[in-house]
């Protein structure tokens, strides 16, 4: 992306600098909080990573540019709740209950459960 362009439902995001942004097929549709756009973040590689823009229906896109290419290829998974986000600290930020969250994730969305 370069200097002046916008991304997401209404441009919602102006950019600023140079830019490389991912597209994450994960959305308000699938239980991810529409308020989250712009201002929340997800993880790659447990790396911490800004989305940007809105939170579309099935779509969320995020600011790549720190992240190596070969983090970024098609297929690369993308942790919304991980060790390094917790399920209370995205319900936090979406200024949501922790079992709000958590129940209204949809079947789209791939489960791993790992126990401690």
């Amino acid at each position: 992306m370069r200097l002046g362009d916008a991304i997401g439902y209404h441009q919602s995001y102006k950019v600023r600098r140079r830019m490389r942004v991912a597209t994450a097929s994960i959305g308000y549709g699938d239980g991810f909080p529409r308020i989250l756009g712009n201002r929340g973040h997800v993880f790659i590689c447990g790396t911490r990573v800004p989305i940007v823009g809105f939170v579309s229906m099935n779509l969320a896109t995020l600011d790549v540019t720190e992240l190596p290419d070969s983090w970024t290829v098609p297929g690369t998974w993308v942790d919304l709740i991980c060790p390094e986000q917790t399920v209370e600290d995205l319900a936090s930020a979406a200024h949501m209950l922790s079992d709000e969250l958590t129940t209204g994730i949809g079947p789209r969305c791939r489960r791993l459960y790992v126990q401690c």
